[in-house]
């Protein structure tokens, strides 16, 4: 199992442990507000019991009594139209259970619901924890977020990882690198920047352009939705955010990619959606033709005859998944 996949388990874990700690707590406290509550009955169904074992609040004449008050000293009896209340209550739930023959609470449980406060008057049950309304809503004990993380967690190692392994797609890459290796494919990119050489993915821009217009094609839901095309695929957004500041020192900064050459796109634009992805191709090309052919001494300047760019589009698109999860910007 991954860190990743450990680290999420465990963020699930530690939250089932919290809700069963916090049921716990609760069915604590229901028991013990229920012995509360019976105490006060017995106590007003039966005089008898010591006057200990009453709630303070409903006998404190009797302590005002034994020190010389002056007041008039009151029955301590309860209080006769309560305590007739309490047992017309009992016996009608006793009448209406035997009479209906099913499986009802028992009669104390009616009784439970009356419990007097400090005022004297009655209150119900007890409310439940806010927080606790979780259980109660399976659904929601784990937060989105930690739903959406372990569930691509999960499907990352039971699939998208094993199916890298199995083309070869690189688990690490060394970013540091990246500058060296596109200086050797700047003439490339130039090329592309002054239209001697032809761009898929330029086309694509421009026919969006065309189709769209200015506003439509730098509306927000068109830009995302050309992110996982432009994704230089296994390389990740670690790799596309590495190339766009590459690109940007390269071109931008040396005034070789200016607004006239980038029209209609921004300088910004064009470095994001066809250099990025162009220079992407190459570098995919290159590591696939020293992983076919063993061999790390490429020579430089000499034509991918291996892994053709077409082929390398290929293996772009379908490794934008693994690019994702493997080589996350997030994670770097």
């Amino acid at each position: 199992m991954s860190t990743r996949l450990s680290n999420a388990w465990t963020k699930v874990l530690a939250q089932q442990q919290r809700i069963e700690q916090l049921e716990q707590e609760r069915q604590e406290r229901i028991k013990q507000k229920q012995a509360k509550r019976e105490r006060v009955i017995d106590a007003d169904l039966n005089p008898s019991v010591e006057f200990s074992s009453f709630p303070e609040r409903s006998y404190k004449f009797l302590d005002e009594s034994k020190a010389g008050a002056s007041r008039t000293k009151r029955n301590s009896q309860p209080r006769p139209r309560r305590l007739e209340r309490l047992k017309n209550k009992i016996q009608d739930f006793g009448a209406d259970s035997n009479n209906s023959n099913s499986n009802t609470r028992p009669a104390e449980d009616s009784v439970i619901k009356i419990e007097s406060d400090d005022n004297g008057s009655d209150n119900s049950v007890d409310d439940e924890d806010e927080g606790l309304s979780l259980l109660r809503r399976p659904g929601n004990q784990m937060s989105l977020l930690d739903k959406f993380e372990f569930c691509r967690v999960h499907v990352a190692e039971a699939r998208i990882v094993p199916l890298g392994i199995q083309n070869n797609y690189p688990f690490y890459i060394k970013f540091h690198e990246l500058s060296k290796r596109v200086s050797k494919i700047e003439s490339q990119l130039r090329c592309i920047i002054e239209g001697t050489v032809s761009s898929t993915f330029l086309d694509m821009a421009l026919n969006q352009y065309k189709q769209l217009g200015t506003q439509g094609a730098r509306n927000p839901h068109v830009i995302m939705a050309n992110v996982e095309r432009t994704m230089p695929g296994y390389y990740g957004s670690k790799g596309s955010a590495e190339l766009s500041k590459i690109l940007a020192r390269m071109f931008l900064e040396t005034n070789i990619l200016t607004h006239e050459r980038a029209r209609p796109q921004t300088p910004i634009e064009y470095i994001q959606h066809v250099l990025v992805p162009e220079a992407g191709l190459r570098l995919i090309a290159e590591d696939q033709a020293k992983i076919m052919r063993g061999s790390s001494d490429l020579k430089e300047g000499k034509d991918h005859s291996v892994i053709t760019l077409e082929e390398a589009r290929l293996i772009m698109q379908e490794s934008v998944e693994f690019g994702n999860y493997m080589h996350d910007v997030e994670l770097h």
